[in-house]
């Protein structure tokens, strides 16, 4: 019981967290507001959003997601990104960007 109540206060967060944000104006590369922040929850780092990083994903999230993970490293970096994976027959696909203040941002 104590998963279920933790899953659904999980889920409950995530659909609050993005609230705030626009969803109807496109700000960037055709994406709004909550997709960009969105697509950069997947891959930026967790202990500081302006480190780089390297990422683990899924292939079926970089399949469908990774235009808007793109847009939205570039939107809040400065810089791009590498979708790439490593393995033969076990593939392990990532994500690896280098994070707004390699990119000459301050702050």
């Amino acid at each position: 019981m104590i998963s279920l109540n933790t899953k659904v206060e999980e889920q409950a967060r995530i659909k609050t967290q993005y609230d705030e944000f626009d969803d109807v104006e496109k700000v960037f590369s055709g994406y709004t507001e909550k997709e960009l922040h969105m697509a950069f929850d997947l891959v930026c780092s967790k202990s500081h959003w302006k480190e780089g990083g390297r990422v683990k994903l899924s292939k079926t999230i970089l399949d469908n997601y990774s235009d808007v993970i793109e847009s939205a490293v570039i939107f809040f970096t400065g810089g791009g990104c590498e979708f790439y994976y490593t393995g033969e027959k076990r593939k392990t696909y990532w994500c690896e960007f280098e994070g707004y203040f390699a990119n000459g941002m301050e702050g």
